[in-house]
């Protein structure tokens, strides 16, 4: 019987990234983000938060990249989003980009690497 949950790239707050199953041309995939990596935006306006993690994705290297912010399910710390891999897809190419609107920006890119994985 194959497999069919959807493949899941979890990246630690001890800076470890896990992928669970395959990444496949035309499928999708989820990313679990411990906010924990990213803490240097974290700005409050009136009281609320004011911050966002956003996930971008690249599918070819030196390709267009695309991104998406991600979401907490509640007051947790592990924010989460689907992305869907294109036909075309050579491999997931991600960075995450932390702001808060007060010009405190940093990345979580693998020092400028950026995180590369394979499809199957």
């Amino acid at each position: 019987m194959a497999n069919t949950a959807e493949p899941e790239i979890e990246f630690t707050s001890d800076f470890q990234e896990n992928l669970t199953g395959e990444l496949v041309q035309g499928g999708k995939f989820k990313v679990s983000y411990d906010s924990n990596r990213l803490t240097c935006a974290r700005g409050e306006k009136y009281g609320g938060p004011v911050w966002s993690i956003l996930g971008y994705v690249q599918f070819v290297k030196d390709g267009e990249s695309s991104y998406k912010p991600l979401e907490t399910p509640g007051e947790d710390v592990i924010l989460t989003q689907e992305y869907d891999i294109p036909s075309g897809a050579e491999e997931v190419i991600m960075w995450f980009y932390n702001n808060d609107g007060m010009n405190n920006p940093c990345y979580d890119s693998d020092y400028g690497a950026n995180y590369h994985f394979p499809l199957s």
